[in-house]
This record gives structure tokens, sequence and C-alpha cells, in this order.
């Protein structure tokens, strides 16, 4: 079983979702896990779990600069 595979069961990808170009894969080899990249290179950045998770590309933030640690998610849970 590969690390994502009980992700994509209990949240199937979505329609439209979109590969990343061989360059943000390049770019992003050597800082994220080699799991994750197979993820986007598999199936790509979108929806997932009938939108209820969305798979952002970093390369289209322009807060993402290389060298620099990815921007933390900002959210506020009530619970």
């Amino acid at each position: 079983m590969r690390p994502f595979d009980l992700f994509l069961a209990k949240y199937p990808p979505g329609g439209g979702l979109r590969k990343p170009a061989a360059g943000t894969l390049d770019r992003f080899r050597d800082r994220l896990p080699a799991e994750l990249l197979a993820l986007w290179r598999e199936h790509g950045f979108g929806n997932y779990g009938d939108g209820l998770i969305k798979v952002i590309d970093p390369a289209a933030d322009p807060a993402v600069m290389p060298g620099k640690a990815l921007p933390a998610a900002s959210y506020k849970r009530n619970l």
C-alpha cells in the first residue's frame, strides 16, 4: 500500500485536477516528501473528497520563493 492510498480512498480526486509542470516538481524535489510529489504528479492540484480538501500548487503563490520556507496555513477552528 502506498502512503496516499487511504487518503485517496477517503477523499477521491475531483474533476478538473491540474497536473503540475515538470519545473514545479523539480523546484520542490528537495523540499517536500517524494510521496507528496508523487500525489501531485499522478493526480494533480485541485479538489479532493467533493471539495472538502484542496491541494494547491505552491508555485502559484508568489509568497513561495526559492530558499524560503513554505507559508504556514492560517485558520481558526471553532470546536
